[in-house]
């Protein structure tokens, strides 16, 4: 028999029809749109039995500490660890379930889209009633089918940011932790790390968050990029050592960098919007809010709390069983 009870549903932009096969079910939604804090968190998690995970709170061990009913925890998205403390969901017995199989596309035009508005320098164009006098300070910018693209992170959403590349003429080499199958049906070069540093016009970076990918972009990373690099990272901004970024801003080994995503200490932000704001190209990681994305996000982590109320198999499984 399937378990019904309270549904937590956190996060803005959720379609809440998408969640009618829960209420069918005979479940109570409770959708709270608006960011909760640590302790609103684990309030209104003490008697729900499933907690779909939409939003950009952090599911702590003292949050959790306390949802005796909870059985799952349904993340909309891939990053969970950033978002879910993965070792008390295992203590408490609860399952952890992600979307891998969401739609790419919404990330990979966001990124392709970042990648022309920071390379053609179109802020800078804004509201100007002629065309600037170019100069050695003030360059032409180039075309994209001229620049060398390297791309950290060849998942699915890394693969079709590299089709739509290649498909307007842009070299494209990739890094990523093993070699990748797509890499000979389009074209593509994998080199390490470093070496895809030093070959790039644009570094994209398109990993997920982890303890093993947290300040991957570091000080020798940057060491490697000649002057005047873009750097994209519609990932997630802690994967970018900030001192680093900022010394490599600082320097002019970056030119512009787009970061869909903010670093958690706000300090960090405010210095970084300080002392380079116009080069600064920086969203609040809203790469995957489309509306057909969040619908496939929805609609798959909505399978997932049915499955567990009713103890039943998922793939979509990330902790527990």
């Amino acid at each position: 028999m399937a378990y019904t009870g309270k549904i937590l549903v956190t996060g803005s932009g959720i379609d809440l029809t998408l969640l009618g096969p829960l209420e069918e079910a005979g479940n109570n939604i409770v959708a709270r749109p608006k960011l909760l804090s640590p302790a609103e968190l684990k309030a209104e998690l003490r008697d729900a039995v499933a907690y779909l995970h939409g939003g950009e709170e952090y599911a702590s061990g003292e949050a959790l500490s306390t949802a005796e009913l909870l059985k799952i925890v349904a993340f909309m998205g891939i990053g969970y660890e950033s978002f879910v403390d993965v070792d008390a969901a295992k203590e408490h017995g609860l399952r952890v379930t992600w979307t891998p199989a969401r739609r790419p596309d919404a990330v990979a035009v966001f990124t392709l889209g970042q990648i022309i508005y920071a390379n053609l320098g179109i802020r800078d164009r804004l509201d100007e009633r002629h065309p600037p006098q170019w100069t050695a300070a003030t360059p032409m910018p180039s075309e994209l089918s001229a620049q060398r693209v390297g791309i950290v992170g060849l998942g699915s959403i890394g693969t079709r940011v590299a089709e739509l590349l290649t498909a307007v003429g842009c070299r494209v080499a990739y890094h990523s932790r093993t070699r990748k199958l797509a890499e000979g049906g389009l074209g593509l070069t994998y080199l390490g790390l470093h070496e895809l540093a030093a070959w790039s016009d644009i570094l994209v970076v398109l990993l997920p968050e982890s303890q093993s990918t947290l300040n991957i972009i570091d000080a020798s990373v940057f060491a490697q990029m000649r002057k005047g690099s873009i750097l994209i990272n519609t990932a997630r901004a802690v994967l970018v050592e900030p001192v680093a970024l900022a010394n490599a801003l600082r320097d002019g080994t970056i030119a512009v960098a787009a970061i869909d995503g903010h670093y958690r200490d706000e300090s960090v932000n405010d210095a970084l919007r300080a002392e380079f704001g116009p080069r600064l190209l920086w969203t609040a990681h809203v790469a995957a809010h489309t509306r057909q994305s969040m619908a496939a996000m929805v609609e798959q982590a909505v399978q997932s709390v049915l499955k567990a109320l009713d103890n039943a198999p998922d793939e979509n499984v990330a902790v527990g069983h």
